[in-house]
């Protein structure tokens, strides 16, 4: 992977990272500027919010044809076979499987512009595996996971409200790229009478301890996101539980 200038490596927790190296060798000798790595586990890291137990990897997907991705399926079959990992799925350009009991996938998704992965996550040997942009991570979390499932995971609205404080300019470039109808249906859901029973669930070790310790202020701060209402006063006090 080619060192850019100004990089910072982030710092995943030993499970992941030790799965993160070894899923290096499963993926079939690519290399690592190959695939890049994205999801909530490296917001983690970049935030320190909140913890995160798996590894989401995404490849290019204009730049391998079916050989060459059917080759890396293979070798996963492989690496199943000898059992060391268990594969939980396999599609035609992907797969989701575990690797000492970390949820690893790899899918194929457009290639983040030059210059927006300037975190790298440190695998092993000096080796430096690219991370997407927080904003890009945003996008996909409102985008596959919220407009599509109106049963929110909690760690996904607790992702773009924290975003607001840790990274406040991706959050307004997530939220800026969505359609009209796309704020719209989120607009939909933040007033939605069902929203506590969907979102009033715990986190793992929490940086926002009172924050998420009473769901009802997580859901109210989850309200104002949604349809793009944080702002001053009520940032002023999310930045307040942030940093007590």
């Amino acid at each position: 992977m080619s060192r850019r200038i100004r990089q910072r490596i982030l710092r995943l927790p030993p499970k992941l990272a030790g799965a993160l190296a070894a899923t290096a060798n499963d993926l079939a000798g690519w290399s690592d500027d190959t695939y890049w790595m994205g999801g909530g586990s490296v917001l983690a890291a970049r935030w320190h919010h909140r913890s995160s137990t798996d590894v989401d990897l995404f490849y290019d997907e204009g730049r391998y044809d079916r050989t060459e991705i059917a080759r890396v399926i293979a070798s996963l079959r492989a690496s199943a076979g000898r059992r060391d990992i268990a594969l939980i799925q396999i599609r035609p350009h992907g797969a989701l499987w575990e690797r000492d009991g970390v949820p690893v996938s790899l899918f194929p998704a457009p290639r983040p512009a030059v210059g927006t992965g300037l975190d790298v996550v440190s695998i092993a040997n000096g080796r430096l595996v690219a991370t997407e942009s927080s904003a890009d991570i945003l996008t996909k979390k409102v985008r596959a996971r919220m407009l599509h499932n109106p049963q929110y995971l909690t760690r996904d609205l607790y992702d773009f409200v924290a975003a607001h404080v840790d990274e406040p300019a991706a959050a307004r470039e997530a939220f800026g790229r969505l359609t009209h109808e796309e704020r719209a249906m989120l607009s939909y859901d933040a007033n939605h009478r069902d929203m506590p029973a969907q979102v009033g669930r715990a986190i793992a070790d929490p940086a926002y301890p009172r924050l998420v310790g009473a769901p009802e202020t997580l859901i109210r701060f989850a309200r104002l996101a949604l349809t793009g209402a944080l702002r001053d006063d009520e940032l002023a006090a999310l930045r307040e539980m942030r940093t007590t």
